[in-house]
């Protein structure tokens, strides 16, 4: 099967799929091919005619929704980039998008999830008649169009409605595979977010591989949890359906109880994301994995320990393992369906065609032999042009010969399957001795009483730093260090015990449900009087 390498081109595809076939299910709602076709065309036309064009970026403020796909092949058609933003992002991390992105466009809507839109759009936009103040150091110079969703449009701006009833059509882009179309801005879990400058090409075909290796055809549906700003739900769930032709099936937020009806309702085939959306439905009272049965297969990421316990527990006995950052559009290896079962139990796979792995020496940046533990680089079609506006920050992730330091550790055998370590930033030092957290975490996983359960490293006199347990135990369980100290006695070195276990109600996440281990840290030194 060949893909489309632009979004010009997708949308050209999905053209000729049949006019009424389902193409996703939002909510309760559902929308066609032709539909989506249609409202995609006329917006791009209507961007065109209010100036937008390559190059330009349309930054996108808005839940899943039909309105933030149909957006999406709009300004991908037309050559300029999307920009998306949190739709959880209070106003400051909003302002910090649309200025470094320099975005000519926003679309948005009123408010979502107890944040409100409104006002803070009024802050940013001289022509917009709304609420909240005008100050004036507040407004972005770059910022000239703001395309309203939903009714009550303030006055300055673009009703939807008039973008999707739009008759005009917009010129050819004439785009190129490795053109510009999207800046995904990282998750922010030891930083403040970059934008990471990904490709047609790179995002099409890096959501092609995926549907390869999960052997997605007719009669898939495709569950999507994640959020579309994030860039496994827009590249993985989203255009992999679309490349497919076959329908996928999301929430405007993920709800646990919602996410577990839906699959059951309609039947979804595929079931995706971060650990956390498959913890989160698994650990429902009233879970069944009944629920799941039309589930056969799906990626995630997380340790093997999880991964068996969505074998298991969930029933998904083909779920694929996979690796990927955001600035790798964003997968790097996923396994195969036609893998080993334990090759798909503890490995994430294998790079897919176009794409290098390559484990280095951190400091020297020196290849290492099969099985040895270091930096994972990758080079090839699916890396980021650039972190955008910032060639400082991109060129210290950069090596010779077009390589990409991705900051992660981790190790490749014999056959090229690579094992994910954790985060170069995240590894504990007591004493003299180095180890990964994500090792006795694992482990962990497996005591009855553990829900979920992070380790961080703490200052500590002696040693520097020792590791400490935090632990979300199961409800009506408890943990004692001595019980943490018991169980972990004859399976590590002594240096990774954790000293004490500390329990939370919740961890501190990003709004694509990754855990923030240094917002963890900086709550226990609080705690602690460090400051």
């Amino acid at each position: 099967m060949n893909h489309p390498e632009t979004i010009e081109r997708l949308v050209e595809r999905m053209g000729s799929y049949p006019r009424e076939g389902l193409a996703c299910v939002v909510g309760d709602q559902r929308f066609s091919y032709g539909e989506l076709v249609v409202a995609s065309r006329r917006v791009a036309g209507y961007l065109s005619g209010i100036g937008i064009g390559r190059g330009d970026r349309v930054a996108i403020w808005l839940p899943n929704s039909f309105e933030w796909v149909a957006s999406l092949l709009a300004v991908g058609s037309i050559g300029a980039i999307l920009v998306p933003i949190n739709a959880r992002f209070q106003r400051d991390e909003a302002a910090y998008v649309l200025r470094q992105s320099g975005s000519r466009a926003l679309i948005a809507r009123a408010s979502f999830a107890g944040t409100e839109y409104r006002g803070n759009v009024a802050r940013w936009f001289p022509n917009l008649e709304g609420d909240g103040a005008r100050e004036d150091d507040e407004r972005i110079a770059s910022l000239e169009h703001v395309v309203w969703v939903g009714g009550d449009a303030p006055a300055g701006a673009h009703p939807w409605e008039e973008a999707v009833s739009c008759k005009g059509e917009a010129p050819e882009a004439g785009c190129q595979g490795m053109d510009p179309v999207l800046i995904q801005y990282t998750s922010g879990t030891t930083s403040f977010p970059k934008g990471a400058l990904l490709t047609h090409y790179g995002i099409l075909h890096n959501a092609y591989m995926v549907g390869d290796r999960m052997h997605i055809g007719p009669g898939d549906k495709v569950f999507c949890g994640g959020p579309f700003f994030h860039i496994g739900g827009v590249t993985m769930q989203v255009l992999l359906s679309l490349i497919f032709g076959v329908p996928f099936y999301t929430l405007d937020r993920f709800d646990p109880t919602a996410a577990l009806e839906m699959v059951a309702q309609h039947g979804c085939t595929t079931y995706s994301g971060i650990e956390s959306l498959f913890l989160m439905v698994r650990n429902l009272e009233h879970f069944d994995k009944e629920g799941f049965s039309t589930v056969r297969t799906g990626w995630m990421t997380g340790s093997p320990e999880t991964v068996r316990l969505v074998r298991e527990e969930m029933g998904i006995e083909d779920i694929l393992c996979i690796y990927g950052t955001s600035e790798t559009s964003p997968n790097v290896a996923i396994c195969d369906l036609d893998d080993s079962l334990e090759k798909r139990m503890t490995s994430c796979g294998r790079a897919h065609p176009g794409c290098e792995i390559g484990i280095v020496d951190p400091d020297k940046a020196k290849p290492l032999p099969p099985g040895a533990k270091g930096e994972i680089v990758t080079r090839g079609y699916n890396v980021m042009l650039e972190y955008y506006g910032k060639p400082d920050e991109t060129e210290a992730v950069s090596l010779e010969g077009g390589w990409f330091r991705t900051g992660d550790m981790g190790s490749m055998d014999e056959d090229g399957y690579l094992y994910y370590h954790g985060r170069y930033k995240e590894i504990i030092r007591v004493g003299g001795e180095n180890f990964s957290p994500e090792e006795v975490e694992g482990i962990l996983y497996k005591h009855p009483a553990v829900e979920q359960v992070a380790l961080v490293g703490m200052p500590d006199e002696t040693y520097g730093e020792v590791p400490v347990a935090v632990v979300r135990t199961r409800p009506g369980c408890a943990l004692s260090v001595e019980e943490v100290r018991e169980y972990l006695g004859s399976k590590v070195a002594g240096f990774k015990i954790p000293r004490r276990v500390e329990e939370v109600d919740e961890f501190p996440m990003t709004e694509s449900g990754k855990l923030q281990k240094f917002r963890l840290r900086e709550r226990l030194l609080e705690r602690e009087g460090h400051r």
